[in-house]
């Protein structure tokens, strides 16, 4: 099965990284970096902090295209042109319209990392370490209008075992390779389980006061991290 992905343009790197060890996607969707200089990109090659579209361009051959200039006639020729059937979202800063989500034949799908319904909405990985939780993972679910709430196609589980957050990144660019091998082997044999959103551990969009966020935001360093998350809402405190 031929899938597209959509990806950050510096966090999606090293997923597209472990993608390609598998089957590397038919397309890419990122953010293209329009005032980029060969003084930039020998410095990336030099330090090896390639971007999505580095390695789509110079490493693994891969269509690659700027969500910024992305519309549903475009979209829809993509998938088209390169008969895509399903399309995954991994480190990825926008929420994809339903217009969107509509022309993928098996759906559109988010890697999340976070056993959700755990830790909905963004930044989950602070907020993993912030609680001090024994496991994490990586969870496969259906992109809907509710934001992580979609339905789980495959969730992964691990032991933190005292990650920080960058560890439990590299992890959860091996879960993405991991998931969507499996999704891409397996998808008529997998079957859709429904979230109980009674189970969020905390999620920013669901706490109804900036009184109550205040609460949480016991120094500054939690409180930027709150912030960073409620940014992505159009909120802070």
């Amino acid at each position: 099965m031929r899938y597209l992905l959509f990806a950050n343009a510096i966090t999606g790197s090293q997923v597209l990284k472990e993608l390609c060890k598998m089957q590397k996607p038919e397309a890419t969707v990122t953010f293209l970096n329009h005032h980029d200089s060969w003084k930039r990109l020998s410095y990336r090659f030099v330090t090896g902090k390639f971007t999505v579209e580095d390695r789509c361009r110079f490493l693994n051959n891969v269509p690659f295209y700027d969500y910024r200039t992305l519309n549903k006639n475009l979209l829809r020729r993509i998938i088209q042109e390169y008969d895509i059937q399903i399309g995954f979202i991994a480190t990825f800063s926008k929420i994809i319209p339903q217009k969107f989500v509509e022309l993928f034949p098996r759906g559109l799908y988010n890697l999340h990392p976070s056993l959700l319904p755990a830790h909905a909405g963004v930044h989950p990985f602070f907020w993993v370490i912030y609680h001090n939780e024994q496991y994490s993972g990586t969870t496969c679910h259906l992109a809907t209008r509710d934001l992580d709430g979609g339905d789980i196609l495959m969730q992964t589980r691990y032991k933190i075992n005292g990650f920080d957050s960058r560890a439990l990144y590299d992890r959860y660019c091996q879960d993405c390779r991991k998931i969507i091998g499996e999704v891409i082997k397996n998808y008529d044999n997998l079957t859709p389980v429904k979230q109980n959103s009674q189970s969020v551990s905390f999620d920013p969009r669901r706490i109804p006061s900036d009184e109550a966020l205040k609460t949480i935001a016991t120094s500054p360093q939690i409180r930027k991290h709150i912030n960073k998350a409620l940014k992505f809402y159009n909120r802070s405190i």
